[in-house]
C-alpha cells in the first residue's frame, strides 16, 4: 500500500477537504477546537454550513479534531493516516480471507488482498481526505465481520458484543456500512456451515447497533 499510495503523503488539501478539517485558506471552527470540540461533533451534522446541512459522521470528524489538536493544519499527516488506515484494511481483509479459505492454498487470500490493495477504483478514497469516512466505515465493518465469524468458533458472547460495537463505529463513520447487515450473515452461512436459525445472533447485534446509532443521531 505504501509503495502504491505513499506518493500521496506529500499532497496538499484538495476539493471539499474544508468540510472535514481546516485548510490553509479556510477555517473549520468545529475542528479547530480540537479535543474540546468533540462533544459538539457528536451533536451536529457532518456538513454544517449556510449552504448545506446533511449527514451524520461524527467519528470521522473526531479523527480530524484529534489531528488538529496535535498537528494543527498539516495535510501530510492526514494523508499519511489515510494510507496507514488503508494498509490496516488490506491486512484485515487478508486475515479474514485467510480464515475463510483456510483449506485452500494461502496464495488465494494473498492475491485477493494484493488485488484489493492495488485496485485503481480505490484511488480517490485513499487520496482524498474527505473520503476517510469510506475507509473508516469499511474498516470497522470488516472488524465486525471478523468478530461475528469468531463467535461461531469460540461461542463467546464477548465476540458478538465486539461485533456490535464495531458495526456501531462503522455507522458513526458512514451509514452506508449498513451493507454489512446482509453481508455478515451471508458470510457466516456460506463459510461456517451454521444453521440459519443460529445466524440470527449476529443479526440481532447489528440491528441493536443500528438502533443505538439512530438514537445517538436523534
Amino acid at each position: 500500500v505504501f509503495l502504491i499510495y505513499g506518493n500521496s503523503i506529500k499532497n496538499e488539501y484538495a476539493l471539499d477537504d474544508e468540510i472535514v478539517t481546516s485548510t490553509y485558506d479556510q477555517s473549520n471552527k468545529r475542528i479547530e477546537k480540537g479535543l474540546k470540540g468533540i462533544p459538539k461533533l457528536f451533536s451536529s451534522r457532518y456538513v454544517q454550513t449556510q449552504q448545506q446541512n446533511f449527514a451524520y459522521r461524527p467519528l470521522v470528524l473526531t479523527t480530524f479534531a484529534i489531528e488538529y489538536q496535535f498537528f494543527k493544519t498539516n495535510p501530510h499527516i492526514s494523508h499519511f493516516l489515510n494510507v496507514l488506515l488503508y494498509s490496516a484494511i488490506c491486512l484485515l481483509l487478508f486475515s479474514i480471507l485467510s480464515g475463510l479459505f483456510s483449506s485452500c492454498n494461502q496464495i488465494l487470500p494473498i492475491l485477493a488482498a494484493l488485488i484489493f490493495a492495488a485496485h485503481p477504483l480505490h484511488t480517490e478514497v485513499v487520496d482524498s481526505l474527505k473520503n476517510r469516512d469510506e475507509l473508516m466505515s469499511f474498516f470497522f465493518g470488516l472488524l465486525s465481520l471478523r468478530f461475528a465469524l469468531k463467535y461461531f468458533d469460540n461461542k463467546n458472547l464477548s465476540s458478538i458484543a465486539a461485533s456490535g460495537i464495531f458495526i456501531l463505529l462503522a455507522f458513526l463513520s458512514k451509514k452506508t456500512s449498513v451493507i454489512f447487515l446482509p453481508a455478515i450473515p451471508i458470510a457466516v452461512y456460506f463459510f461456517k456451515n451454521i444453521k440459519p436459525s443460529k445466524i440470527i445472533i449476529p443479526v440481532v447485534a447489528i440491528i441493536a447497533a443500528m438502533v443505538i446509532f439512530i438514537l445517538i443521531k436523534k
